[in-house]
């Protein structure tokens, strides 16, 4: 039977940091995972030049109101851009949480339960969204 840094392997940390030793940082285990999914969720769809379709598209709705309707179609669009681009993971399920004690209610918790292909240990990822209510941009732009 394979070890858990056999099946996920190991890479460059990002954000790249040097360590003691001058190298760059590296990475394995589920912080490998949960970084691939930092950059997933990071990199709006169109950006990376040969890779057009990577990424995901949480920034196409950082205008939409912060309801219902906005959490279905995150989790409909992040199901299939994690399905896609994170093969290694199998999500369990999706769930959004509101900051109650943000003073416009603009930020939003993605939190992601996900089990290792072929391994039945169960971990999280939590990713804070943050929406921009269509009036606060307005007066940022005008005002």
């Amino acid at each position: 039977m394979s070890t858990l840094r056999e099946m996920i392997g190991s890479g460059i940390r990002f954000p790249l940091l040097p360590d003691d030793h001058h190298n760059l940082q590296m990475t394995s285990d589920i912080e490998r995972i949960n970084q691939s999914l930092l950059l997933l969720f990071e990199t709006p769809k169109g950006t990376r030049l040969f890779l057009p379709d990577y990424g995901t598209n949480l920034r196409l709705y950082r205008f939409e109101p912060n309801d219902d309707i906005l959490v279905e179609a995150l989790r409909q669009s992040l199901y299939t851009d994690i399905g896609r681009w994170e093969p290694r993971i199998t999500v369990q399920s999706i769930d959004f949480y509101r900051d109650s004690d943000s003073i416009d209610n603009n930020v939003l918790y993605i939190h992601l339960t996900y089990t290792i292909a072929n391994s039945s240990n169960t971990y999280n990822f939590v990713y804070p969204y943050k929406s921009e209510p269509y009036d606060s941009a307005l007066n940022d732009t005008i005002g």
